[in-house]
């Protein structure tokens, strides 16, 4: 033994000698190998004996006890006392491996719970089936009174779900895996909840050196939630979050299947585009919650008056679209778009609201039956609807192919109308002013005229309320006042010039500095320059409109009211402010 120990150990006396091999037993009772080891033992060996013998039968009694109890000798020899201490520091590790371990179980418990996961292991052929405690769970088993087989699991299965999980344990058992499934499990509840499950083998030595299968552990989860979000997002992906209708993208899915379907059958499409009438007035009066209850009313309504194989999909904020496959077209749609403007025309009850009126437009477009494009076609019945609202709304109409036409027309009209001053197509023409009294000749009227390389001469009633919606009007107007004060100035005697100002022009812009800008640069005096303005412009926001001629007229222009007796003005509308000429409409006298 070391220095430290000399006086106590047994003289000559060398254990590792004395004790055979594996005469501690670590499962079994006492130690009887270690007596019958040691022969002829002298006092002092006996007492050693005798003591490690102790050591023995205590640390063998513990083995399926208490860890935590530490081993204790009353031999008085230094040799007997360490191993004892030894024996105690083993045991005091092994309870805290066997605690830790415990712990770890119990967290591998508690997540599988929180995860709702379960474990099971089986022999290859489906037999020695052992669950684990969250399995239990996940079943509603009680493992003090089941007994695990695979029936449990394959009775709550559909036939086909059946076949397959079997199949997978076959495939398992042949050595493949991991491998996954996922089923619907009828519960005893009756309520359908969706399992998990991935089988993996577990390999051992076989014969000749070959890995055999010897068991199949897999892992089993409910995923019950996780697969009710992702129904969830895919259902929002493919419809509108408030109505629950079907979206644009699904619109444009199955509106192209149909539309390759009718090329086969020939039977034509439906497209209905429905437009609510007004429906920001209802936002704006009645808030956004209203108008979100009324948007699904409506898409109720629309859900009541349609067929199980029409796809209904809300498309914008107050758009809708119908789609309606066969049927004896067109009296299929038309009878369709009658009984949904009838349906929609009831009033809507809104809590802290009462009533609310709702109308609605539609375009109907039809498919041909052959070389339709989805996107065309949702275009023309588009702008059938834009038609209908242009008419007042509250009703519904066909895609014409003729307006499409004036459509196309107006359109490049438009384009070509944004370039042509940069192109100098505009021009002026003179119409002479006559003095009814001797016939002479007191001004001149500009006439604003455009002559057009692709469309020839384009009158201004066609070109005129197109530049105003196009916002070209303001630019269009300074050039008709600049060409036509720079005229009127050359001219030897000095006749009044006369010409029409647009309401837009009024409107928005600085006209006042405008032509003060330009009687400076022309040199053209004020008193020979006359503004006319059309009656109807007074209707709208007199006050604006007023103050806007007040100022020409400070410059010392005069103001005309042209077409009079067409629209609506009263005598007080006159009298607030005095014209200098009153050019009274050919109809009115």
């Amino acid at each position: 033994m070391s220095a430290e120990t000399g006086e106590r150990d047994a003289p000559g006396v060398d254990l590792r000698d004395q004790i055979v091999p594996g005469a501690l037993p670590l499962r079994g009772g006492p130690c009887e190998r270690h007596a019958a080891s040691v022969t002829e033992a002298t006092a002092p060996e006996e007492a050693l004996r005798r003591g490690v013998d102790a050591i023995c039968q205590q640390m063998a009694s513990v083995v399926d006890g208490d860890f935590g109890r530490g081993i204790t000798t009353e031999s008085d020899d230094h040799t007997v006392q360490k191993l004892a201490a030894v024996a105690s520091f083993a045991l005091d590790a092994a309870d805290r491996a066997v605690d830790s371990a415990a712990r770890s179980v119990a967290r591998l418990e508690a997540v599988q719970r929180c995860a709702r996961i379960g474990t099971f292991e089986m022999n290859p052929d489906g037999s020695g089936l052992l669950w684990s405690g969250a399995m239990h769970a996940l079943f509603g088993t009680d493992n003090e009174q089941f007994t695990s087989t695979l029936d449990l699991m394959l009775d709550r299965m559909t036939d086909t779900d059946r076949r397959r999980f079997e199949a997978l344990i076959a495939d398992a058992a042949s050595g493949e895996g991991p491998i996954t499934m996922e089923w619907p499990d009828r519960g005893p509840s009756g309520q359908t909840r969706w399992l998990w499950c991935e089988l993996r083998p577990e390999f051992g030595a076989g014969e000749a050196g070959q890995r055999r299968v010897e068991r199949i552990i897999a892992i089993c989860q409910d995923i019950t939630d996780r697969k009710a979000a992702v129904a969830r997002i895919s259902h929002l992906a493919h419809h509108d979050a408030l109505t629950g209708l079907a979206n644009r993208t699904t619109l444009s899915e199955r509106l192209t299947l149909l539309v390759q379907k009718s090329r086969v059958t020939r039977r034509s499409v439906a497209v209905l585009w429905l437009d609510l009438d007004d429906f920001k007035s209802i936002n704006d009066v009645y808030g956004h919650l209203a108008g979100d209850a009324v948007l699904k009313t409506v898409a109720a309504r629309l859900r009541r008056y349609t067929r199980e194989e029409d796809t209904i999909a809300r498309i914008g904020g107050d758009e809708f679209v119908v789609v309606q496959p066969g049927g004896p077209q067109p009296r299929a749609a038309e009878r369709l778009a009658r009984r949904l403007l009838e349906a929609l025309a009831e009033p809507v009850i809104i809590p802290d609201a009462g009533e609310i009126i709702v109308s609605a437009s539609i375009g109907i477009a039809l498919s041909e039956g052959r070389g339709d494009d989805v996107d065309d076609l949702l275009a023309r019945a588009d702008r059938a609807l834009y038609r209908v609202k242009g008419l007042g709304g509250n009703d519904f109409a066909w895609h014409d192919p003729a307006a499409d036409t004036r459509d196309k027309e107006r359109l490049t009209l438009r384009q070509d109308l944004v370039r042509a001053l940069d192109r100098n197509e505009f021009f002026l023409v003179y119409q002479p002013i006559y003095a009814v009294r001797d016939s002479a000749v007191t001004g001149f009227e500009a006439l604003l005229r455009w002559q057009s390389p692709r469309h020839g001469s384009v009158p201004p009633d066609m070109f005129i309320p197109i530049a105003e919606q196009g916002g070209l009007m303001p630019r269009l107007g300074e050039f008709v006042l600049r060409a036509a004060c720079a005229e009127a100035a050359c001219w030897a005697v000095p006749l009044t010039i006369s010409v029409n100002v647009s309401a837009v022009q009024i409107r928005y812009g600085n006209l006042p500095g405008t032509i003060a800008d330009i009687l400076e640069e022309t040199g053209l005096d004020p008193a020979r320059l006359e503004l006319e303005i059309t009656e109807s412009l007074l209707l709208e926001n007199t006050d604006r409109v007023l103050e806007v001629l007040r100022a020409v007229k400070a410059l010392g222009v005069s103001i005309a009211m042209d077409d009079f007796g067409t629209g609506y003005s009263s005598l007080s509308t006159l009298r607030a402010f005095p014209f200098d000429k009153l050019k009274v409409d050919r109809s009115f006298v």
